[in-house]
């Protein structure tokens, strides 16, 4: 078999020997999430939600009867941590040269995700926030393929101060968005180009938005939601305490993408234009987001078809994940889905996917990596592997990327780094840095998680 190697000119002096950690020099801009601006016409609006109180929104919140986490954290010696639900607690007063936030969202959370902020608007660049969303219950599952009727349940916008040189003050639920469109099955920030602090509208209703999140419902629906920032929100209902959580209530979107009716079970962003959504019955669509939020219809379940680009039906079974190649031209993306398939698509022709892997399990990850033009997948032995796409005759796998003792949920790598991430189902998210030419089986670069339920 051919081994696959680094390319002969690296980003970065020696990158090809770092395996301890992330290191603080950029090997690669990202000019998008500088300077980009792709919404200014699309703000949040007062009208699209109802703020409630907290007893209002008490039915949508995960269970208040359930027992605090315990969790057991040290080195040389544990120490049990004991948090309720929305509370947080940092690393550092358990190992002294560690920094990182342990945060209780008191549910089983199937989507996670940063919320990125164009930096040359952000006048406050220690403080981030990410949105957590699920099953209200903590230790729920359902199956993918089953469609989940409508009921309460709720969006966690957590804020987090990543500013490592002062005192770590630990994550704290900012915004709380509720709805009645049952479980989140995965929510995904538009990746660049979205974010406001300050606007020009006379509309008094209008207030900058945090980012555009579209979310995939358990209801099947795919809406498209303009987050409002929540300093401006706190300004404008005169909110000081900024530990106090504000409740909104979903009342329009922004965006709701339908095909006909078909449930949606995964979706990703490509670029501010472009969204997939992988559907129930295995076809694929890809949607115009910007014309979308641009027009009345884009939020019309009936009259939002208009903004489909195609639809094409690449799995025989449920989709389960999709990942674009590349940023502003994105034009290919793989997926896969419960036929146990990995498909290759081309949107200038996505009538006919191409076949590049076959597992004997269904996968529920895949990463096409925008570095390396690499597609990484795990096997049926709980292996993630590499397989180069430049070489159409030679579809062979590559480099082995480490055993996992079960399935790897989530694939992702770094825009301005070169480490990609895996997170499993027992726990544990291992980091890995993609130009290592050559790596023994099993290795990791570092790694980090809880194996299991422990508590």
């Amino acid at each position: 078999m051919k081994e696959h190697n680094a390319p002969d000119i690296l980003p970065f002096p020696h990158i090809d020997k770092i395996v301890e950690g992330i290191f603080s020099n950029f090997t690669n801009d990202y000019p998008n999430l500088d300077t980009s601006t792709c919404f200014s016409d699309v703000h949040a609006s007062l009208t699209h939600w109802h703020q409630l109180d907290h007893q209002q929104a008490q039915p949508f919140l995960p269970d208040p009867t359930q027992q605090p986490v315990q969790i057991d954290l040290g080195i040389e010696s544990l120490k049990r941590s004991t948090l309720a639900t929305f509370e947080a607690n940092s690393f550092d007063q358990f190992m002294k040269y560690k920094r990182g936030y342990i945060y209780n969202a008191g549910m089983s959370v199937w989507g996670l995700e940063f919320a990125p902020k164009t930096t040359c608007l952000d006048t406050d660049p220690a403080t981030h926030y990410f949105a957590v969303g699920g099953y209200r219950q903590a230790r729920s599952y359902q199956p993918l393929y089953t469609p989940d009727n409508a009921h309460p349940n709720c969006i966690q916008l957590v804020r987090c101060q990543l500013n490592t040189q002062n005192e770590q003050i630990p994550p704290i639920l900012d915004l709380c968005l509720v709805h009645e469109h049952g479980h989140v099955r995965e929510l995904k920030w538009c990746p660049y180009g979205a974010y406001e602090e300050t606007i020009n509208s006379e509309d008094p209703t209008h207030l900058p938005k945090l980012g555009l999140l579209a979310c995939c419902f358990g209801d099947g629906s795919v809406r498209v939601l303009a987050v409002p920032h929540p300093k401006a929100l706190r300004r404008h209902l005169g909110i000081n305490d900024d530990a106090q959580p504000i409740y909104l209530q979903i009342k329009h979107s922004s965006g709701y993408l339908s095909c006909n009716g078909i449930p949606a079970t995964t979706i990703a962003w490509a670029n501010p234009s472009k969204l997939a959504i992988g559907h129930l019955t295995g076809a694929i669509s890809v949607w115009n987001v910007i014309d979308a939020l641009a027009h009345p219809d884009g939020s019309d379940v009936q009259r939002s078809i208009r903004f489909l680009q195609h639809c094409s039906a690449v799995h025989d079974a449920a989709v389960t994940c999709i990942s674009w190649c590349g940023q502003d031209n994105a034009v290919a993306y793989v997926s896969c889905g419960f036929d146990c398939r990995g498909m290759a698509t081309n949107i200038t022709d996505p009538m006919i996917p191409m076949l590049i892997y076959r597992v004997r399990f269904p996968p529920y990850s895949v990463l096409y990596s925008d570095r390396r033009k690499d597609v990484f997948y795990q096997d049926a032995d709980y292996v993630v592997r590499q397989m180069c796409l430049l070489d159409c005759q030679e579809l062979k796998s590559g480099q082995l990327y480490g055993d996992n003792k079960t399935v790897v949920l989530s694939m992702d790598e770094s825009p301005c780094h070169t480490f990609f991430s895996t997170g499993a189902a027992d726990g544990f998210v291992k980091i890995h840095n993609i130009y290592i030419p050559k790596r023994i089986r099993g290795g990791v670069s570092f790694f980090f998680g809880s194996q299991g339920d422990r508590q």
